[in-house]
């Protein structure tokens, strides 16, 4: 009897791994070999994470599996509006490492709600760097490296304030953040993010990108991780969508808020407030259904009561330098846009309005000894993300030579040029 039990337990776990490995999305496309090693890695998953919470599985038919973990892998997945979504699938490889350290993080902490939602860092994995261990981006004074794109000031930071956690996970050298593995960038990612939720930095690139809100840039970015975790929770959920009132539920909460803002501090956004991170769920609904038609009036759990935006905010882009013919620039501002909005860092903020054109405007701080109006760069400082200004809606800045600013059709009509006659 218990052979007979044994070999009808090897046949059901035979069976399964034969029905999850033809589900691997490229699947017809691996050679025979290929088909192999995938085979052995379904074997392997199944085998170490017999144990793992369901929240925490990934479905087979969201993975891929290469060869060459340099390249991206996506396609179009449908929609509950009968139209189709571009989203990334996770290699095979990286299956076993998401569901072990989730599961290692929750018996850390003897409850999920102080786990990173699974369809959360899938998304937010795929938006920074389409899952690709050996990615690098950022800027040339502040590069980000791996899966979470962690920036090198923010590695800086964390190795300076705890080296002996940060540590086991990554090391800054020559300049660069390398990662001990592939697993300890994800193990990174679960373990940092609701851990450090409440942490502050006090270098200079979160300096110059704090002021008057997270902006356009932070909504659209949470908006698109929010839209892209729905659709994982989808394929999760072998392709069983869930409603708006669902999702609100499920994402519209302070432990999705957190995740989500900690990972915007390390990119050097403030974070979303309460109001802005609504924006960002209902900006999510658009996103993911491709659909323009006004949304229900939600009431979001713990977050705002209030009535939703109808509308996303239109996304803005970098405008060319200003040009150096002689001509003066100027730009109006909008309705509904900071003033910060308009520039891609701090530091291009404060240099325009202290140009002797702009001298009926100022930037200052509000300190215990009055207000302490900035003149230069030099005034910023660096310990105060509080910076306030004076310039309201419809004033109208002049704009210095080589001057990028951000926006849209609407911000070129509020352009103006005057040349000498």
């Amino acid at each position: 009897m218990t052979r007979l039990l044994t070999l009808i337990s090897v046949g059901l776990f035979t069976s399964m791994l034969y029905s999850g490995v033809e589900q691997i999305n490229n699947w017809d496309d691996l050679t025979k070999t290929q088909q192999a090693n995938a085979t052995e890695l379904v074997s392997s998953i199944y085998s170490k994470n017999a144990d793992v919470l369901d929240e925490f599985k990934i479905a087979m038919d969201m993975t891929y599996y290469s060869n060459n973990l340099a390249l991206k892998y996506d396609g179009k997945y449908p929609n509950n509006k009968k139209g189709t979504v571009i989203i990334g699938y996770v290699p095979l490889q990286f299956v076993e490492y998401y569901e072990s350290e989730l599961q290692k993080s929750y018996e850390k902490k003897g409850k999920t709600d102080s786990v990173p939602r699974l369809d959360v860092v899938l998304a937010i994995h795929y938006t920074e760097s389409n899952f690709i261990p050996s990615a690098v981006g950022g800027t040339t004074d502040n590069p980000s490296y791996g899966m979470p794109q962690l920036t090198l000031s923010s590695a800086t930071y964390l190795q300076k304030t705890d080296s002996k956690t940060y540590g086991q996970f990554f090391t800054v050298s020559g300049n660069k953040v390398v990662f001990g593995s592939t697993r300890k960038q994800i193990a990174f990612t679960i373990e940092f993010l609701p851990d450090q939720k409440d942490y502050t930095r006090k270098y200079e690139t979160a300096a110059i990108t704090k002021y008057n809100g997270s902006g356009d840039d932070a909504v659209a970015y949470a908006s698109k991780v929010l839209s892209r975790a729905r659709l994982y929770k989808k394929m999760r959920d072998g392709g069983k969508d869930i409603d708006r009132t669902k999702f609100v539920e499920t994402y519209a909460t302070k432990e999705v808020k957190d995740t989500i803002n900690t990972q915007l501090d390390t990119k050097g956004y403030e974070p979303l407030n309460d109001g802005e991170f609504k924006e960002a769920i209902e900006k999510a609904i658009l996103v993911y259904e491709y659909d323009g038609t006004p949304s229900d009036n939600i009431t979001l759990p713990k977050i705002d009561n209030s009535e939703i935006k109808k509308a996303p905010e239109p996304i803005h882009l970098n405008f060319p330098p200003i040009p150096s013919d002689g001509c003066e620039y100027y730009v109006k501002l909008e309705e509904g846009r900071t003033l910060f909005s308009y520039f891609t860092n701090m530091k291009d903020m404060v240099y325009t309005i202290c140009n002797e054109k702009n001298s009926q405007f100022s930037l200052y701080y509000n300190t215990k000894s009055g207000k302490k109006v900035l003149k230069s760069l030099y005034d910023i400082d660096l310990k105060n993300n509080k910076m306030q200004t004076d310039v309201k809606t419809g004033d109208v800045i002049y704009l210095p030579v080589d001057m990028v600013i951000k926006g849209d059709k609407q911000t070129v009509m509020n352009m103006s040029r005057i040349c000498p006659q």
